[in-house]
């Protein structure tokens, strides 16, 4: 039992390691550096964990750290899709910063299941991974408490959102489609279009076809057409898209495809119709891939920095610097051929 003014151990075991980084005004990564390597960490750092640690009476689990070692060298990414490249240069931005101070990343696959998550996070907590980064800010009650309980760093990337688990770096998806309809509203276009896909599950591509629909709204204007299903994000999709679209006879002018796919399917099957771009039609697109700039006309596409956020994400989980707990990466719109 506990004394008033005496820490007992029992009581002493119940500070965690989140209450000493949150004392300390640093990241959970950093308090257990200071407790294991403290060699690699500045004089100045451990005076300020060390106080932290004094003032909580926090003693170190060593009897568990004996049955599983406390240091993995495990950061746990958990994406939504292995295939392209969007997702990709986020791994390749978190590995160029932990590789060399020595982690391993391991990758996981939600297939853009927010059920499928929450398992996943279960199955790789199990791996004591010292920290994770997971796409997207949309998770079950389940997944959050599983996070949360984990006490290590965690950092939502890709989307930016009001109630981060810890800490959260990405850009504004909604911002992004308004900014789509203003630049198209600057070059004439008044007979507006979207076509995106897999719009049940993807709720950044929603967020972006939302901006869109409310860039709009505020110019007084309603999308001609508004098409969303359920399909594959490709090229053929978009095509067949824009076949639908144009099979209405209802006239547009000019599309916002949710991604540069899409997009790049919508001029094909445009110019299969004798039409022309931009002349005709003007096309957006998003996530800016290598072939967008190679297609002709170049298409008009919205640029997120993907590698540098997982460059940040990697930083704040290391506890790199004086970086915020919310940090907007911004986007860019880069303007082509398209439109």
């Amino acid at each position: 039992m506990a004394v008033d003014g005496i820490h007992t151990k029992r009581d002493r075991e119940t500070v965690t390691l989140k209450q000493v980084a949150e004392r300390a005004g640093v990241g959970i990564m950093t308090v257990s550096r200071v407790i294991n390597t403290p060699e690699a960490v500045s004089d100045k750092l451990k005076a300020r964990v060390n106080e932290a640690v004094r003032e909580l009476g926090y003693v170190p689990n060593r009897y568990a750290g004996s049955l599983a070692s406390a240091r993995t060298s495990l950061v746990t990414v958990i994406v939504p899709s292995l295939s392209g490249r969007v997702f990709g240069e986020i791994i390749k931005g978190a590995d160029e910063i932990l590789s060399p101070r020595g982690y391993q990343i391991m990758v996981s696959n939600t297939a853009y299941s927010l059920e499928d998550e929450e398992l996943v996070c279960r199955r790789v907590l199990g791996w004591r991974p010292e920290g994770v980064i997971i796409s997207g800010i949309d998770h079950t009650e389940g997944t959050r408490r599983l996070l949360l309980d984990a006490e290590i760093p965690v950092v939502e990337a890709l989307e930016l959102g009001g109630n981060p688990i810890d800490i959260n770096i990405g850009l504004s998806h909604r911002d992004a489609g308004r900014a789509a309809v203003d630049h198209l509203l600057e070059r004439g276009y008044r007979q507006l279009s979207f076509i995106g896909a897999q719009m049940q599950i993807d709720f950044r591509a929603q967020r972006r076809r939302q901006g869109f629909l409310d860039g709009l709204a505020a110019a007084g204007l309603q999308a001609v057409h508004d098409i969303s299903f359920d399909g594959k994000v490709a090229f053929e999709a978009g095509a067949a898209a824009f076949a639908q679209l144009q099979d209405t006879g209802e006239a547009t002018d000019a599309v916002f495809c949710v991604s540069d796919e899409l997009a790049i399917g919508v001029l094909g099957e445009a110019q299969r119709r004798g039409l022309r771009v931009p002349q005709d039609l003007a096309i957006i697109g998003f996530n800016d891939l290598d072939v967008s700039s190679a297609v002709m006309p170049a298409l008009t596409t919205i640029r997120s920095p993907r590698k540098q956020m997982g460059r940040l994400a990697a930083q704040a989980l290391l506890g790199d610097g004086d970086l915020a707990k919310k940090i907007d990466v911004g986007f860019e719109l880069i303007p082509r051929g398209s439109t």
